[in-house]
């Protein structure tokens, strides 16, 4: 059907998103479908699923992604597409690869909400800032003259490894609740309220100032001179001041500037007018088609897995190397472990782990390592800090701050103390464990426990394509474990690292993908 414009409200909200079907910022649809599921399954669980409804503007895209986005039963109830064929799109959109204000003002002019928020396609909401949301809507927060304000969110955010994965949804509700708030938050800039992860104003201030600029079709400003405009006539508050604290899924993994992402800017002039653009904004003289998505697609195949000498050969890169001797000297590293950081910090790497196991985290050089190469993961230590004999061990700040030191990311990370030999068991029952493993390292000395029991643990926790690192000071020490796991596991890839100097060895078991 055709989308009507202006129609009456209908729900209590409409969350608005402009998307495309591409490939941006690497596998959009994953990305963008998780964030709807998880959305649809958080207001389920609330019960405010029917107070919400959600456009999203497909802009310009040759297949519509209402054909191809995979959404779960609770997102195809809640999601409606506004389809923006390129024979519309690109007429409109000029030498703009994406006119973010007309593809706002397209949804905003169709949305039913009483209250209308602008949010982007690789933000996370958690049941717990929904539910704080609702609260700030419904008036329960008194402070807040709701109805004469604009709401804006600041963000955190989400390491991008710690999508690559393609984590389910349960799996990411349980990451969020135990790291979300350590993700970093990106400050606003004094008096503009950017960046921001959502803009929410009553329907009737969107409709009397009309939208975004249709001018500023490039790239920046056009959200700086929305609020500009908007706080002539209103006050601004940030939401993550009452509990909503929303979460972005990282997609730099550097400083962003000019230099690095050239685009073509906005002009930065400040508007002296409350109301912009003319009486046709958001393509109101276009007759847009409005649909539900139609498929939940199956899930990808898994990788390949990777045979011995393929994952040797990678163990060798010169990139691999540069990073380790990069981080080495910055952190002090010791020289003669680096047989032992060379298959986690691959894997680290190259396969983006949620969950580190680390026996023996005392000697914290090599989940310094890991924390390094994969920002985000999840860190669980386990140590005794005992001698041999019961003496203490004084390591336990060193750990904590090589951690932190070494994290681009703070990381949620977990000491499990006490006696080694049913350490493991108390991590794996206690409430809210992690259901699997991605990395996990043994050390075989007998101080850590049971080598071989610690292995035959961890291995059976792991997840598709996780792996067991072993090591040793001696090959007498590291042999038995060893050669227990490799039995057990015959098909898993195994690989051995020795060390320059003595007797140490190292060896990382790979289970299949």
């Amino acid at each position: 059907m055709n989308s009507p414009i202006d129609p009456p409200p209908s729900h209590l909200l409409t969350l608005l998103f402009g998307a495309r079907n591409d490939t941006y910022m690497g596998d959009f649809k994953f990305r963008f479908s998780t964030c709807l599921n998880l959305l649809a399954r958080n207001l389920e669980k609330i019960g405010r699923l029917a107070d919400v409804e959600v456009l999203v503007v497909d802009w310009n895209s040759d297949v519509p992604l209402h054909t191809v986005l995979p959404l779960s039963r609770e997102a195809r109830q809640l999601v409606h597409f506004i389809v923006v064929p390129p024979e519309v799109a690109r007429p409109a959109q000029k030498d703009s690869p994406f006119p973010i204000p007309i593809v706002q003002n397209v949804a905003i002019r169709r949305a039913r909400g009483q209250f209308i928020a602008q949010t982007d396609s690789d933000i996370l909401f958690t049941g717990s800032s929904l539910r704080t949301l609702f609260d700030v809507i419904d008036g329960r927060v008194a402070e807040v003259p709701i109805h004469a304000s604009l709401m804006v969110a600041s963000r955190r955010h989400m390491p991008f490894q710690q999508i690559l994965r393609k984590p389910s949804l349960d799996e990411i509700d349980a990451y969020l609740a135990r790291n979300a708030s350590v993700f970093p938050k990106e400050e606003f800039f004094p008096g503009f309220a950017t960046p921001s992860a959502l803009a929410m104003v009553h329907r009737d201030h969107w409709r009397n100032c009309r939208g975004y600029d249709e001018q500023l079709i490039y790239w920046g400003w056009m959200e700086i001179d929305l609020y500009l405009r908007l706080t002539q006539r209103m006050p601004w508050y940030d939401l993550a001041g009452f509990g909503v604290n929303l979460i972005h899924i990282e997609h730099y993994t550097a400083p962003r500037s000019a230099a690095a992402n050239p685009r073509k800017m906005n002009p930065t002039a400040v508007s002296k007018t409350f109301e912009v653009n003319d009486e046709e904004w958001g393509l109101a003289d276009m007759a847009l088609e409005i649909t539900r998505g139609i498929v939940n697609a199956e899930s990808e195949p898994n990788s390949p897995d990777e045979d011995t000498e393929t994952v040797r050969k990678s163990m060798t890169d010169p990139s691999l190397q540069r990073f380790l001797n990069e981080f080495a000297q910055a952190a002090k590293l010791p020289g003669d472990q680096f047989h032992m950081f060379i298959p986690v910090a691959w894997y680290a790497r190259s396969r983006f782990p949620r969950t580190y196991v680390e026996i023996g985290v005392r000697y914290s050089a090599a989940a310094a390592v890991v924390a390094h190469g994969c920002p985000g993961v999840e860190i669980y230590g386990v140590d005794s800090w005992m001698e041999e004999g019961g003496a203490s061990n004084l390591q336990s700040w060193a750990s904590s701050n090589a951690i932190a030191y070494a994290g681009r990311h703070q990381n949620y990370t977990r000491f499990v103390t006490g006696d080694p030999s049913t350490a493991l068991t108390r991590l794996f029952d206690a409430a809210g464990a992690p259901t699997s493993v991605d990395l996990a390292l043994v050390r075989t000395d007998p101080v850590f426990g049971d080598a071989i029991q610690n292995a035959m643990m961890l291995a059976r926790k792991l997840g598709v394509g996780g792996a067991v690192v072993i090591t040793g000071r001696t090959l007498q020490e590291f042999g038995p474990a060893w050669s227990v796991l490799r039995r057990e596991f015959p098909n898993w890839v195994g690989i051995i690292v020795k060390s320059n100097s003595g007797e140490a060895q190292t060896g990382i078991a790979i289970k299949p993908r």
